[in-house]
């Protein structure tokens, strides 16, 4: 199961449990084609129930995410790749609806959002990523410095930031730690 950490520093706590009421942000590109800034609801099993429908994150942002391109470097067995993310998301995406609520189609889109974002390497250099925040939290997704990274700790448990950055096997930035811990 994924689970998140707050984007925004609203709350003392740095994850987001099962249960709790979150807001995913809207990017300013959806905010214009949709008019609203955020999707407010209960987060629960991987996905926002709001008022309206399920939402799950990891397929909004393969979609919001679907006109970038990611020039990617790998080896595998000692020979160099080279190829662009964003043609394959192109392709396999069986959506453009920037707030699309959860249906037959999500579990392909949302394979290829956990491609495309499910670490917090991933996730510094997407163009869009996800950014989960307190509902109590009043800005916009550009306000933010970082995205919502992956909980170390799975939504199983309450963690302050400082728990999240001291994790075992918790990848994040430098920066990221002093921001949020204020220790070098």
């Amino acid at each position: 199961m994924f689970g998140f950490l707050y984007a925004d520093t609203t709350e003392e706590c740095a994850n987001i449990l099962h249960g709790d009421r979150c807001s995913l942000l809207l990017p300013e590109h959806v905010r214009e084609k949709t008019g609203m800034d955020r999707i407010t609801g209960i987060w629960q099993d991987g996905v926002i129930v709001s008022d309206d429908g399920k939402h799950d994150p990891f397929e909004l942002v393969a979609i919001w995410n679907r006109n970038e391109y990611v020039l990617e470097d790998y080896e595998l067995f000692g020979t160099a790749f080279r190829f662009y993310r964003g043609n394959q998301l192109k392709k396999m995406l069986h959506s453009d609806d920037p707030v699309k609520k959860v249906d037959r189609e999500t579990a392909i889109n949302r394979r290829v959002g956990i491609d495309y974002a499910g670490s917090n390497r991933e996730a510094d250099s997407i163009a869009y990523p996800i950014r989960m925040v307190s509902p109590r939290f009043t800005g916009f997704y550009e306000d933010l410095k970082f995205p919502s990274y992956n909980d170390p700790f799975h939504g199983f448990t309450r963690g302050t930031r400082e728990d999240a950055v001291n994790a075992p096997f918790f990848m994040c930035s430098e920066e990221y730690k002093k921001f949020f811990t204020g220790k070098d």
